[in-house]
């Protein structure tokens, strides 16, 4: 027996052992739809709008089902029940809540060293416990916060009145608010091209064909904007902390260095989260929630009252007028609902063997919360395609408790050990930029006609899912 016969007699050995192995595994594992040898679903997926390609299989296959994406098997689920087992119920919660190694964390993310995108080991749980206390969402703090914001407010207050009611694109008064006291563009740009490295197509794509970043085309110029951005981001944090007058998120970051338990590194990390993912998931949703008002001056009427009735005229909106005005905290959840900004989530994976719903799920599988079919499926939002606050309302008029069916069903920052430690300082932003445009103007489109409510199916497809560019006019209500 010559050495090529060896050579091919092995190799269909190791292919019979695999294809066993797999059918083995296969009949226990969730069902899913029918594969290719080694491209798995990739025709089946549309990958520009992965979250509703699942969905429709979800249709099909029901609340737990594993599919190939992107060369990788997955395990999709569909339900909030289901996502509720896998992420707070132990020994699911710490089980489900690792990573899968991905391409951004490893180049861009100093080797996973931030929050997101790390595993869930111990030195992940003590960062993320102390970038937690960063935010300072809590007592004292908490004024802090709101004083910042005021002052964004009025900045933001004034850039609207500037156009006199003539039409503007609301997206750079949205993006000025956000970034807040980091002014710099750096900030802009690196929140830009990171939307782009983030899309799972390009993830896929440089991690399978890792010479890409090196040939002249789309992916090395992408590529090669994000490193330059983040090079300049980098640049700002060591400016930031030189000027820093002993306070702030980055002096306080600095401060554990000499402690020896955070590196630069993980600061750099930390921060990229803290701020590029605060301000990709933030403007989104106000950027949406102002082209969803348009269509809806019922809603804006609504929303003028209740801030009319309660702050009045003479201040700003503040975080202690939210108890009493539910239906602006309403239309801040019905939004973040209605356009499901990050629609799968971050995926999550499972650090061994599991079991769910009886099915097996092998160690390091990718597990995708289809948070998309959750907000728009009917057996848990009722006619989840018109966009009504009132469905997190109660019969008292009040927000309905975090027990009721339609909170349980709300996943939109995520739950259990990965939910965003920025959820509260989030939705006292937008509340607080909601109630106080309200108080001051009425939001129009360019011509003045009331157009169609958004599609939330036809949005822009990144990271972080954002709405198509439209113009708007913003008429003040009091000289």
């Amino acid at each position: 027996m010559d050495g090529i016969t060896l050579v091919l007699i092995g190799v269909a050995s190791i292919l019979i052992y695999f294809l066993l192995k797999y059918r083995t595994y296969s009949a226990t594992a969730p069902p899913g739809p029918k594969g290719y040898p080694f491209i798995g679903n990739t025709f089946q997926i549309d990958t520009k709008k992965l979250h509703i390609s699942l969905s429709a299989f979800a249709k099909e296959y029901g609340e737990i089902y594993s599919v190939n994406v992107f060369g990788r098997n997955a395990v999709v689920l569909n339900s909030p029940e289901l996502v509720r087992e896998a992420l707070l119920r132990e020994p699911n919660a710490s089980n489900f809540a690792a990573r899968l190694q991905s391409y951004f964390g490893k180049e861009f993310m100093f080797n996973n060293a931030d929050l997101v995108l790390s595993s869930n080991t111990e030195v992940w749980a003590k960062r993320r416990k102390f970038s937690h206390k960063l935010l300072k969402a809590y007592g004292e703090g908490l004024k802090i916060i709101e004083k910042k914001l005021h002052e964004a407010l009025n900045n933001t207050i004034c850039d609207v009145r500037k156009f006199s009611g003539a039409a503007f694109d609301p997206e750079d008064v949205i993006t000025s608010f956000l970034v807040g006291i980091i002014t710099s563009l750096s900030v802009v740009e690196y929140d830009e091209v990171l939307n782009e490295v983030l899309k799972p197509r390009f993830s896929f794509m440089v991690r399978t064909l890792p010479f890409l970043k090196y040939i002249p085309g789309k992916y090395k110029e992408i590529y090669e904007r994000c490193r330059r951005a983040q090079l300049r981001f980098l640049e700002l944090v060591k400016k930031e902390k030189d000027n820093m007058e002993g306070g702030g998120m980055i002096h306080d970051l600095y401060a554990e260095l000499p402690k020896g338990w955070l590196t630069e590194e993980e600061i750099f990390a930390i921060l990229t989260n803290m701020i590029s993912a605060g301000l990709l998931t933030s403007k989104g949703t106000i950027w949406s929630m102002i082209q969803i008002l348009i269509s809806r001056p019922e809603v804006q009427k609504k929303l003028q009252e209740e801030v009319d009735t309660v702050v009045g005229h003479d201040r700003l909106p503040s975080l202690s007028d939210k108890s009493s005005m539910p239906y602006t905290e309403a239309v801040l959840y019905e939004t973040l609902r209605y356009i499901s900004h990050i629609p799968l989530a971050v995926p999550h994976s499972n650090s061994r063997d599991s079991k769910l719903k009886g099915y097996d799920i092998k160690k390091g599988s990718m597990i995708l919360i289809n948070v998309w079919n959750i907000h728009h499926d009917e057996e848990f939002y009722n006619k989840p395609f018109d966009f009504c606050p009132e469905r997190f309302l109660g019969h008292d008029g009040q927000i309905e408790p975090a027990d009721s069916p339609v909170r349980q069903s709300f996943l939109a920052f995520g739950i259990g050990k990965r939910a965003c430690i920025g959820e509260v300082f989030a939705k006292n932003r937008i509340f607080l930029f909601l109630a106080s445009m309200m108080q001051h103007f009425t939001f129009e489109s360019e011509d003045g006609n009331i157009p169609e409510i958004m599609d939330p199916t036809n949005m822009v497809q990144s990271a972080v899912r954002m709405p198509q560019r439209y113009k708007c006019k913003a008429i003040e209500r009091r000289k």
